[in-house]
């Protein structure tokens, strides 16, 4: 049975690979957040303000959080190529790598961090108008970059995938809760098309808010702040004699 499962996900994971044929478009996330729920919305909007504002102070929720949605996700597909119903992989799935993101924190951050790498650098070989059809390479050398910088400076890396996928969670659902008014579609598609750039810089622009935050307000500069007032307090006894 073990064997079985393993060649069914690796089945389903080729085949998530090898259906797209390229990587997804502008056009592709706007079709997305017209088609999206408001239910999908909120829960993207709530966990993008998270990831962006306690991203590295929730880290090891948050990562499980993600793992859980990752393994729902290969769950479902590994439901759909064995015929199996769906209710038996989505919570299984979940469970499994929410538990194994838990328990091993580093290594699933590290991961995470190469999947929001890949993003960001497809999405800047995109933007640099190279040619499309190795925008892998680009998502290669960010994975790369990022995931093994989660093992280098665990704290900044975090940090820097919690900003990035917030940003993304929360432009992606104030979009799909705007689509929700019809008298708000034309305003949203004129300026997505008026200005190409838009949504990507609205990104980074978030991103950089929580980096920023996330740096000032973190735990690590608290922590180094109180250090240095404790060595700067003069010892009991220290000007007696």
């Amino acid at each position: 049975m073990f064997p079985l499962g393993l060649s069914l996900a690796a089945q389903t994971a080729h085949d998530y690979m090898a259906r797209p044929e390229g990587w997804p478009t502008r056009s592709d996330f706007i079709t997305w957040c017209q088609n999206m729920d408001s239910v999908t919305g909120a829960v993207l909007v709530l966990g993008g303000i998270f990831f962006l504002f306690a991203g590295y102070r929730m880290h090891r929720m948050l990562v499980a959080l993600t793992g859980a949605v990752i393994g729902a996700y290969l769950g479902a597909g590994v439901c759909l190529q064995a015929g199996w119903p769906l209710y038996y992989g989505i919570p299984l799935g979940a469970l499994i790598l929410g538990l194994v993101a838990w328990y091993i924190t580093p290594w699933a951050a590290a991961a995470i961090g190469a999947i929001c790498g890949a993003m960001l650098g497809a999405s800047l070989w995109q933007m640099a108008n190279l040619d499309p059809r190795f925008a892998w390479s680009g998502a290669l050398t960010g994975a790369v970059a990022l995931g093994l910088l989660c093992f280098i400076v665990f704290r900044i890396s975090v940090i820097l995938f919690t900003s990035l996928q917030g940003a993304v969670m929360l432009v992606l659902g104030v979009l799909g809760l705007a689509y929700q008014y019809s008298f708000a579609r034309p305003t949203i598609e004129s300026s997505v098309n008026q200005w190409p750039y838009f949504l990507p810089a609205l990104v980074f622009g978030l991103m950089a808010i929580g980096l920023t935050y996330q740096f000032v307000k973190g735990p690590g500069v608290k922590m180094a702040a109180a250090g240095q007032s404790t060595r700067k307090a003069p010892r009991k006894g220290s000007s007696e004699g």
